[in-house]
């Protein structure tokens, strides 16, 4: 089965789904890293390259109809944000995709915010200003809630550490891989 984990930024798409895939013994793909590959330069210039989101959207969302090409059966992807959901649906039907939103309250995600510059090297020691990344973190749940609206199931993080939470995605993953073969 393939698992499609989608959430705002800093939610822990990347970081839960690389737990899981070793634990289930299935591959990880990472759509941000994926699209660096595929268009051989930092997000930061792919974005700059961009007209406007909805053509960033559609590059994203050819390289995830590129990883569902390519990969097995046994796969996570962790989808960054993509708010124009329309056109890969289809795709996901046609794989059969088990999507998961994650999803945790502004408050921890805003604490787990990191900077990146524009090479796309993560800043050490960060030190963001937390009423900023907080009032980011809540914009983004705002502007990406009808985008994620249809995705039946959503995991609440509520705070749980990443290795939590990968536990519990175990089990509703295992779970519903058993349900497809049962169905």
């Amino acid at each position: 089965m393939i698992v499609a984990l989608f959430g705002i930024t800093c939610v822990g798409k990347t970081t839960i789904g690389k737990i899981i895939s070793d634990e289930l013994h299935y591959e990880f793909y990472d759509l941000d890293a994926e699209l660096k590959l595929y268009f051989k330069d930092t997000i930061t210039n792919i974005q700059n390259s961009c007209f406007n989101q909805h053509e960033y959207d559609g590059k994203k969302i050819e390289v995830l109809k590129s990883i569902l090409t390519r990969c097995g059966n046994n796969s996570i992807i962790a989808v960054s944000p993509i708010y124009y959901t329309a056109t890969y649906k289809k795709p996901f039907r046609t794989h059969n995709v088990f999507p998961i939103e994650l999803r945790d309250l502004p408050e921890n995600i805003a604490l787990r915010m990191i900077e990146t510059d524009d090479e796309d090297n993560l800043i050490e020691n960060y030190v963001g200003n937390y009423k900023l990344d907080l009032r980011d973190t809540k914009y983004f749940i705002s502007r990406y809630k009808n985008a994620f609206s249809w995705i039946e199931t959503k995991y609440e993080i509520n705070g749980k550490s990443a290795l939590d939470a990968a536990t519990d995605l175990c089990i509703l993953v295992s779970e519903a891989a058993q349900k497809r073969l049962q169905g």
